[in-house]
């Protein structure tokens, strides 16, 4: 996944719980950055897991505590549905409960805390404890860079993870113009932020040139304003607004949400032709914080044009 999303037993919180409580402080801090920069953590039972984890908040590592608050903050710990009829009492039934949830809408991996080595063998799916992350295929901190086709479907199912639980998104693209037919299923991009309360914060940036070649010619802000009337409506419908921005100039392409930055090799057209790819790559936290600076508009490296809203 672009964006992972991984449970994590509670009981990983525990010093106790490893082969040597002094390894506690070692295994939290080697998991912090990935969990804080490029992850969501499930929270399981709808909130169930979260309740659990502050009711035993009073014996967990001092580094566990700094963790859990930092993903709270950071709106980081996002909702599953419970999928077992009866509560969970302790690791076994939360990685039952983990794995269950995975076979609904998968995870990308399930962290356990070492006493239960000797049990997750038998378990099956992508579970490993936390002291033999660097064994699980699926425990890849770092850049990650996926190649897929340019259809509506595929971006669909790149950047729903992203979207669904993102406070706020900005859309990086200097030729996006929901006016050209190629931009058509953006509005289905858009609409996977939508169904929440406070709906998100929407920007669209793009450049305030229009055309190519020689023909390529700055255009005042009412042009703009109706190329984005289809859009408008559409985010109106699903009771969403965006702000929209006109750059002087600018070349690269960006999906940067308050949980992740993504570099994307095109823009937001899509295509019926099977041949056509793009690449998209994660983007370390502070390369993602500094787009975000660059597109603000009292940034100074480019010059704002313009600037105007659309949808509810």
């Amino acid at each position: 996944m672009i964006l992972d999303e991984f449970a994590l037993i509670p009981d990983i919180f525990d010093a106790r719980t490893y082969s040597s409580p002094d390894l506690a402080p070692v295994f939290l801090t080697q998991i912090r950055r990935p969990l804080m920069e490029e992850a969501q953590v499930a929270n399981l039972r709808a909130g169930e897991w979260m309740k659990w984890v502050q009711h035993n908040l009073g014996d967990y590592h001092l580094r566990a505590k700094s963790l859990i608050t930092d993903l709270l903050k950071s709106g980081r710990i996002v909702s599953r549905p419970s999928q077992a009829a009866e509560p969970c009492h302790d690791g076994r039934e939360w990685c039952a409960e983990a794995l269950a949830t995975h076979a609904v809408e998968p995870l990308t991996g399930i962290v356990a805390s070492q006493n239960l080595l000797g049990e997750i063998g038998h378990l099956g799916g992508p579970i490993e404890t936390v002291e033999r992350l660097h064994l699980a295929a699926w425990w890849k901190p770092g850049v990650c860079t996926m190649n897929r086709a340019r259809t509506l479907d595929e971006y669909r199912s790149v950047l729903s993870p992203v979207l669904r639980h993102a406070n706020s998104a900005m859309f990086i693209d200097p030729h996006l113009d929901p006016g050209e037919v190629r931009y058509s299923g953006f509005g289905n991009i858009v609409g996977l932020l939508a169904g929440r309360n406070p709906a998100p914060m929407i920007e669209i940036h793009r450049v305030v040139s229009h055309g190519s070649g020689q023909q390529r010619r700055p255009q005042p802000v009412q042009f703009w304003q109706t190329q984005f009337e289809i859009l408008s409506g559409q985010l109106r419908a699903l009771g969403l607004k965006a702000s929209v921005f006109l750059w002087d100039n600018f070349h690269d392409r960006f999906v940067i949400t308050n949980h992740i930055g993504i570099a994307l090799s095109n823009g937001f057209d899509t295509t019926t032709d099977p041949d056509a790819s793009m690449i998209w790559s994660r983007m370390e936290r502070r390369v993602a914080d500094d787009k975000q600076r660059e597109f603000h508009p009292d940034a100074g490296r480019h010059r704002c044009v313009a600037r105007f809203e659309i949808g509810s």
